[in-house]
């Protein structure tokens, strides 16, 4: 099995609800409804400050009504990370190896220089690591949802420009959604599968009619429907 060894972090864990299970936009979005909500006037204050500088900022708040431009900007950026790995948000360039999945020992795929890396960095969402069987097999460390989440923080935490802030406030929701699904934490290294079942993507489940992996079946867990209301109204349901 693979570890998720997480070092966490104050400033942000206001996004940790008590139920949230699935990942994709719609879990995102509800995530990121509960921890705005929960944020104090000063926080959220300083969150929209922050966000004002995301490039897609006013795309997001487009037709806000008075006063939920924060919100939908907030809401929006905890899907911005999985985006940039669509054609919906174009111009990021796929990193890494196997599809952009394996991180390599590049440099580049530790950095955190903010919005002119046009990096996917697909591997900074999940960590896929065998528990080693002594000190000396331990792998080299390599870019993963661990190592950014840690760097990510500190840069939030630090007097940094608020340029690169805006970038890592967008990274920190959606990892932090992301670390609680659990097939982002973990993979089964096993015969059948020598270099790991890659998080679940390589275990086909089936309900029904429909089959799919079984990480996206984690993933897709709250429903898969995009709009913000149908997200809202979930977000709001698990604080039931």
């Amino acid at each position: 099995m693979a570890r998720c060894a997480i070092s966490w972090f104050i400033l942000l864990s206001f996004l940790v609800p008590s139920v949230a299970d699935a990942w994709n936009d719609k879990t995102h979005i509800a995530i990121a409804y509960l921890a705005y909500k929960r944020l104090d006037r000063h926080a959220r204050d300083r969150v929209d400050e922050i966000l004002v500088l995301h490039p897609l900022y006013s795309e997001w708040t487009k037709g806000a009504k008075l006063g939920q431009a924060g919100l939908l900007a907030f809401m929006h950026a905890a899907t911005w990370p999985d985006c940039i790995q669509t054609p919906k948000c174009p111009g990021y360039i796929e990193d890494g190896t196997a599809g952009g999945m394996v991180p390599t020992a590049a440099q580049e795929e530790w950095q955190n220089i903010g919005f002119s890396d046009m990096f996917m960095h697909k591997y900074w969402h999940f960590i896929a690591l065998p528990f080693p069987e002594s000190a000396a097999s331990v792998p080299a460390p390599r870019p993963n949802i661990e190592t950014q989440f840690q760097i990510i923080t500190d840069t939030l935490n630090s007097n940094t420009e608020d340029s690169l802030k805006s970038y890592d406030l967008a990274w920190i929701e959606n990892l932090v959604g992301e670390i609680h699904q659990p097939l982002n934490c973990v993979s089964r290294f096993s015969a059948e599968h020598p270099d790991g079942d890659h998080n679940g993507r390589d275990v086909k489940v089936r309900e029904g009619a429909a089959t799919e992996s079984l990480h996206d079946y984690w993933d897709n867990l709250l429903g898969n429907e995009e709009d913000l209301e149908s997200a809202m109204k979930e977000g709001k349901a698990l604080t039931g």
